[in-house]
């Protein structure tokens, strides 16, 4: 991501609309110690950007706000137009003149000292203690956004917070008709007594999943390796569907884990989920397609479409 040479899939998106649909994860991520400001501003352009890219952008900063206010604070995110006009480009910004969606991100945090704040974009720097961060969550986001045709920057003081800046370019060819729509919600009332087990070694992805499944009004219940998945499956609880990871540490595989499912509760569904395809097939599967797997990254509508496919299959 640092290097600008992931694979994305841009579309036309609403931002106001994208922030909305994750505000809830936003929010969880927080915690109960923290508020969250929306200010959207609704005369903004649609762009085109990759929207699962973006979502966990815009994770990744909240979360990096929240580690800045160990006492709580206040996170404020707001959009705008934003218009650089030719003559006032300077070669000491790298914002190149155009159109512009604007994202703010704001806290009121402890702040970065000027000294650190030219290493932030860097990957593997990380001002948190041992443990606590790889480094390498800004610079995937530094990585994105540039990708992206975008440009971010970053101002701060020790003691007033942080500002963080992402300006996404607006394309006079794509259509002003919001294209990321609000999963409906009339379906939560259905979904209220089905039980989803999500087995993800990932925090982010964990959580995110946890997330838009229990937005979509399902039950859901979590393991961070197949360990604790057996734990639930050999439970009395009630399991409607396994959604889980292939590749996982701890020496249950997506698939073992599976195998050993099916022996507790025969008729169990399971559905898979992989950022490494390739690895994660057998070539008998790559070839007929036998096995249910829902590519990384996705996004919400990807994610619940392919879960009620499975419980609508199963039923």
């Amino acid at each position: 991501a640092f290097a600008r040479r992931q694979p994305l899939s841009p579309e036309a998106v609403n931002i106001n609309m994208l922030i909305r649909n994750i505000e809830a994860l936003l929010r969880s991520s927080l915690g109960q110690k923290y508020e969250l400001d929306l200010n959207l501003n609704s005369d903004i352009w649609p762009v085109m950007i990759d929207p699962v890219q973006l979502e966990s952008s815009l994770l990744n900063l909240t979360i990096n706000a929240r580690d800045a206010m160990p006492e709580g604070g206040k996170l404020m995110i707001s959009t705008e137009r934003f218009n650089l006009p030719t003559d006032q480009q300077t070669s000491a910004n790298e914002l190149k003149a155009g159109e512009y969606v604007k994202i703010d991100v704001m806290d009121n945090g402890e702040g970065i000292s000027q000294d650190l704040l030219d290493k932030v974009f860097e990957p593997f720097f990380t001002t948190k203690p041992a443990g606590k961060g790889s480094g390498l969550g800004l610079s995937m986001v530094f990585g994105f956004i540039k990708q992206s045709g975008g440009h971010i920057q970053v101002q701060s003081e020790p003691g007033r917070g942080t500002r963080f800046q992402l300006f996404l370019p607006h394309n006079e060819m794509v259509s002003p008709a919001p294209v990321l729509q609000e999963i409906d919600s009339p379906t939560t009332v259905q979904h209220s007594k089905q039980t989803i087990l999500v087995v993800e070694d990932n925090d982010l992805v964990r959580h995110y999943a946890i997330s838009q499944l229990r937005d979509a009004g399902y039950q859901v219940l979590a393991a961070a390796d197949g360990h604790q998945a057996l734990n639930w499956l050999a439970s009395a609880q009630q399991i409607d569907l396994l959604f889980t990871d292939v590749l996982m540490p701890g020496g249950i595989s997506g698939h073992e884990l599976a195998k050993q499912a099916k022996q507790l509760r025969q008729t169990l569904p399971v559905l898979y989920t992989s950022g490494y395809t390739e690895k994660a097939l057998t070539d008998e599967e790559k070839q007929n397609g036998s096995i249910p797997i829902l590519n990384k990254p996705y996004h919400r509508a990807a994610l619940l479409n392919r879960v009620a496919q499975m419980l609508t299959y199963k039923t």
